[in-house]
């Protein structure tokens, strides 16, 4: 087992160490790519989201359909007596299509 003395001689060298840290060498033009890289992707996405598409009618587009979904909606669940029978349809059938009472029989 180690003794308290060892241990605070292996911390020192550790410590001693760290004070005589190397700086390192840096490629001089580090910086202007990091630079350049930057200035691409800030000249890329400006595009993508300044897009008259994206800013304008997409939000206008969503809009619409939401007024539309409302307004269907409205006309589907509005309460009225809308119950017709199978004659009905029938009778509606052969006025359209010009049936005469002969020709209605096919229905049945």
């Amino acid at each position: 087992m180690r003794t308290n003395k060892q241990i605070e001689e292996e911390v020192k060298k550790t410590m001693d160490l760290l004070n005589e840290k190397e700086s390192t060498e840096i490629n001089p033009f580090f910086y202007t790519r990091v630079k350049a890289k930057l200035d691409e992707v800030e000249n890329t996405s400006a595009v993508k989201e300044g897009s008259y598409f994206q800013l304008v009618l997409k939000p206008a587009f969503l809009a619409v359909i939401i007024s539309l979904n409302i307004v269907s909606g409205y006309f589907l669940l509005k309460e009225e007596d809308q119950s017709y029978s199978r004659e009905d349809f029938i009778n509606a059938f052969s006025e359209d299509y010009s049936i005469t009472d002969s020709d209605s029989e096919i229905f049945n």
